[in-house]
C-alpha cells in the first residue's frame, strides 16, 4: 500500500530513522556488516520468533548470550542453530530481498514528507537517501536530524510535529505552523540550525603529512591546512593483530552509541594519528567528511576504521571528542594493489572552536562495531577465530587528503 500510485495510496509520509536500500542504509556501511550492531538485533528477532513456536530453551540461549555479551563472538552460529529462516544469515551471506519495488516510489517521494533522523543514527544515511531522492523527483520533504541514537529522540518535541503534519495533511486540519524545511541541531554549539534546505558547503581539504611514526607516537602525524599542502607525504605501514584487535566505540554503530572520549584508542600502536595546528578560526562542518588515499595490502583483504575527532584540554587533560567515524572494506586481490581508496564519513552538523585541533585516526579494525577482517579475502562471519591472519597495510600520502564539508560563513546558526 506504501507504494501504490492510484486513489488510495498514502496522503503524506512520516519516515523516521530508515532507509530504502538494504545493503546501503540498513546493515553495513562501505561494505562492512554492522557486526555488534546486526548480531544483536537478528537475535533480538529470533528470540521472538522463538516466543512464538514456544521454544523457551532457544529463547533462554539468546537471552544468555545477550546479556553475557558472548553473542559477539558466538551470535553468529547461535543464530544458525535457533533460527535458520534469520533474516541476518540471508543478508550477510550477499541474498538481499528490496524492501520497497521502483513501481510507485517517485509518487511517494513527491506527496508530503516528514523525516526524521539522528547523528548517531546507523540509519541516517538512508534518511538522507529519502531527503534526497524526494527532492530529485519534485517534493519538498521536511527534514529533522538532532543529537539522537535509533529510535531516541527526547527533547525534540516531534511528537507534535508529527501530530500537526499528520493533521494538516490526513484530516484537513488547519495550516501547520510555519515550519523551516530544514532543522539540524549543532552538536557544537548546542543549537538549532534552520533554513529551506541543506546548508550550502565549500570543501576544505587537509592533507596528510606521515613521518613513519604515526602509529607509535599520537603527534607525528600531521594534518595540514590547505596552504600546508607543499609539506604533505610520506609513507606509514600498519598492522592488524586479530589477537589484539583495534576497539572502536561510541558514534553510530555502537550498542551505547554517542559521543565518545578515544585519547586512550589514539595512544595504541595499531591507530595512525593525524592532528591539525590548532585552528585559526572556528569551522562549522555540515555533512559528510570524506577521506582519501593510497593504500594497499599484503594479503587479499583489509578494513578501513577511522574516526575524526576535536582536541581540547579540559580539567587540566587532553580530551580527544570523537565527532564521526568511518568505514570501508576491500576483500580479494584487488586489496592488494596500491591505488586511490575512499572513506566517506557518518554525517554531522558541528561548530568546531578557534584553538581546538582536528583529528583524522586509521585502524584496521573497529572491534567490535565491526567485523574484523580475516584477512584472506572472506568476509568476518564465515572464517572462525583461528583463522583469522595478521593484515599489513601500506600507505602513501602523497596528495592524500581530508575532504570536510565546511558551512558557508553567511548561513548563520538559530
Amino acid at each position: 500500500q506504501l507504494l501504490w500510485d492510484g486513489p488510495d495510496g498514502p496522503d503524506c509520509t512520516a519516515p523516521a530513522m530508515a532507509g530504502l536500500s538494504l545493503p546501503h542504509h540498513w546493515c553495513r556501511d562501505g561494505q562492512a556488516d554492522w557486526w555488534v550492531l546486526g548480531l544483536a538485533w537478528g537475535l533480538q528477532l529470533a528470540a521472538a520468533a522463538c516466543q512464538r513456536r514456544g521454544d523457551g530453551v532457544a529463547y533462554g540461549r539468546i537471552r544468555q548470550a545477550l546479556d553475557s555479551k558472548d553473542f559477539i563472538e558466538k551470535g553468529w552460529d547461535l543464530l544458525h542453530q535457533v533460527d535458520p529462516e534469520n533474516h541476518l544469515l540471508r543478508w550477510w551471506s550477499g541474498h538481499w530481498e528490496s524492501p520497497v519495488a521502483d513501481a510507485g516510489l517517485e509518487v511517494v517521494l513527491r506527496r508530503p514528507m516528514l523525516l526524521i533522523g539522528g547523528w548517531y543514527d546507523p540509519y541516517l544515511r538512508g534518511t538522507m537517501a529519502f531527503y534526497e531522492q524526494s527532492l530529485k523527483a519534485g517534493g519538498c520533504p521536511r527534514l529533522v536530524v538532532g543529537p539522537w541514537t535509533h529510535g531516541n529522540w527526547h527533547g525534540g518535541r516531534l511528537d507534535q510535529q508529527h501530530l500537526a503534519f499528520f493533521d494538516h495533511h490526513l484530516k484537513d486540519g488547519p495550516p501547520e505552523q510555519p515550519q523551516d524545511a530544514v532543522q539540524l541541531f549543532d552538536v557544537g554549539c548546542g543549537h538549532w540550525w534552520r533554513g529551506s534546505h541543506w546548508p550550502r558547503q565549500a570543501a576544505g581539504r587537509c592533507w596528510l603529512k606521515g613521518t613513519g611514526l604515526s602509529g607509535m607516537d599520537p603527534h607525528a602525524g600531521v594534518l595540514l591546512l590547505e596552504s600546508g599542502k607543499a609539506g604533505a607525504g610520506g609513507w606509514d605501514r600498519l598492522v592488524l593483530d586479530p589477537w589484539r584487535p583495534t576497539p572502536a566505540r561510541g558514534g553510530h554503530l555502537d550498542l551505547q552509541a554517542g559521543p565518545t572520549d578515544r585519547h586512550d584508542l589514539d595512544c595504541r600502536s595499531d591507530v595512525l594519528t593525524f592532528t591539525t595546528p590548532p585552528l585559526p578560526c572556528a569551522l562549522i562542518l555540515s555533512g559528510a567528511v570524506r577521506l582519501r588515499l593510497r593504500a594497499a595490502s599484503e594479503g587479499p583483504g583489509f578494513d578501513l576504521c577511522c574516526a575524526l575527532s576535536r582536541l581540547r584540554e579540559a580539567d587540566g587533560r587532553l580530551r580527544v571528542e570523537q565527532l564521526s567515524m568511518g568505514v570501508e572494506r576491500w576483500l580479494g586481490p584487488q586489496a592488494q594493489v596500491l591505488t586511490w581508496r575512499q572513506v566517506h564519513f557518518q554525517p554531522l552538523l558541528r561548530t568546531v572552536p578557534a584553538g581546538e585541533r582536528l583529528r583524522l585516526s586509521i585502524a584496521l579494525a573497529g572491534w567490535p562495531l565491526i567485523g574484523i577482517n580475516p584477512g584472506n579475502g572472506q568476509a568476518p562471519h564465515a572464517v572462525a577465530a583461528h583463522e583469522r591472519q595478521l593484515v599489513a597495510v601500506h600507505f602513501c600520502w602523497d596528495e592524500a587528503f581530508l575532504e570536510l564539508p565546511l558551512q558557508q560563513p553567511d548561513q548563520v546558526t538559530a
